[in-house]
């Protein structure tokens, strides 16, 4: 049912307030004049009628973070924690990042006119890459950060931020509050990564409880893909053994942690709740993406939608009530990461190809074509070509930009390697880029 938690008159709750800080006396104590906001939280509640007709269920909503800032919930935790750090007086932030962490820490720095320096995986989705690139961030790419390079850092000035900071997680629970003043479910789907988003979720539920303001207690699921699972078989197996060793053999960066930080606190909260953890395959993930954009107008990215691909895998197997209220927890916008594989983007590059291979091939991307046409290969080797052959030297971001735009326009194709500890992202010329570049 509808529950609406009155904040109004309560001493947290602040409804003159930006963003997260309606909330700033339950936060870590930040001058005010260093709270920043982009105009994150207060995200849409979207009753979902059609997708929940469409499951045999009543009552369905999506919890739309994708309307944050920067397209994800990580707004809410960056925007607490960069106002940590500007109070202390840093001027440069620097962050390892999947993509949604750096893009947000890119966006709050550029507001308030910070260095960025931001390390990702060459595998980044590639409208993560353009807004990385939009808000002037300085963009290096690797497959791990090292302890040694993170003092470094430090000792330079940076400010690092990790997705298990206190301050960060803090701006996190903004969401509960939310909810609470929102919806009474009987269950929250939440897709799990690093497991942040889904224990703070809990931890916010206590906070209120522990304030008497509200008492709502819903079962918390958590989500991963099957390709990528170490909570939901740490849960259902009962061991405790967090750690995924079967290889990563999942296209969705988002939930695929073999080893996530926080997953021993996603487990309490799930026990805690009743709750329940659940594996989905990538092919259910992209048809859940699909219905969620046709049913309800909602375009979210497809590790976002694993919760819509879970909610219906309760359904058929009846562990769930048709009269149960559920919320899904929509975590970041589809404009990030467009994957054109997928069934939605089949006919999106159908276009941009038909429209982009008869526009003119600027000099940098012929000879890239070229170069793929030799053979399958990675980024980095075009780079070292380029350089070798041609005497261009770009940087890596650069590459991969123009990579993303002739994949984009149909001109290449691009494969993930699956399985081991390093997954490269190979290159090969399509037909369409043969006839482009002859």
């Amino acid at each position: 049912m509808i529950y609406k938690a009155n904040f109004d008159g309560c001493e947290f709750y602040d409804p003159s307030a930006l963003g997260v800080w309606h909330y700033w006396r339950l936060l870590p104590d930040i001058p005010d004049n260093w709270r920043i906001s982009l105009g994150e939280g207060d995200t849409f509640l979207q009753r979902a009628d059609r997708l929940a007709a469409g499951l045999g269920l009543r009552r369905v909503f999506l919890k739309n973070e994708a309307t944050n800032p920067s397209g994800s919930f990580v707004d809410r935790g960056v925007a607490v924690e960069i106002s940590h750090a500007g109070s202390l007086g840093f001027r440069r932030l620097s962050c390892f990042s999947r993509g949604n962490l750096g893009v947000s820490l890119s966006a709050y720095g550029a507001k308030v006119g910070l260095e960025t320096q931001i390390y990702t995986p060459p595998t980044i989705e590639r409208g993560k890459l353009y807004q990385l690139i939009a808000y002037n961030a300085n963009v290096t790419f690797c497959r791990r950060l090292s302890q040694n390079r993170v003092r470094h850092l430090r000792q330079q000035g940076f400010y690092h931020v990790t997705s298990t900071s206190p301050y960060f997680l803090a701006g996190l629970k903004t969401i509960a509050y939310e909810i609470a003043s929102q919806v009474n479910p009987q269950y929250i789907i939440f897709p799990v990564g690093e497991g942040g988003n889904i224990s703070m979720f809990w931890e916010g539920l206590k906070d209120l409880r522990m304030l008497g303001v509200a008492e709502i207690r819903p079962r918390l699921v958590a989500v991963q893909s099957e390709g990528c699972m170490p909570i939901v078989r740490a849960f259902n197996r009962g061991d405790g053994q967090i750690v995924w060793k079967g290889g990563v053999k999942t296209i969705f960066g988002d939930i695929a942690v073999p080893s996530p930080s926080l997953g021993y606190m996603v487990l309490h909260a799930l026990k805690e709740s009743g709750g329940r953890a659940l594996a989905v395959s990538d092919r259910e993930i992209l048809e859940a993406t699909r219905d969620l954009a046709r049913w309800e107008g909602l375009l979210a990215e497809p590790a976002a939608a694993s919760t819509i691909a879970a909610l219906r895998k309760m359904a058929e197997n009846d562990s769930i009530s048709k009269d149960d209220t559920v919320v899904c927890i929509i975590t970041g916008s589809g404009l990030k990461e467009p994957y054109l594989g997928s069934p939605i983007g089949r006919g999106a590059r159908s276009i941009a190809a038909k429209a982009r291979a008869s526009s003119r091939i600027g000099v940098t991307k012929s000879h890239i074509l070229k170069l793929v046409m030799e053979k399958p290969c990675h980024g980095y080797w075009i780079k070292k070509k380029l350089a070798e052959r041609y005497g261009i030297e770009i940087s890596t971001a650069s590459i991969y930009q123009h990579l993303n735009e002739l994949t984009d326009a149909g001109l290449l194709s691009a494969t993930p390697e699956l399985g081991g500890k390093r997954r490269k992202i190979n290159y090969t010329i399509t037909p369409l880029g043969r006839r482009a570049i002859q």
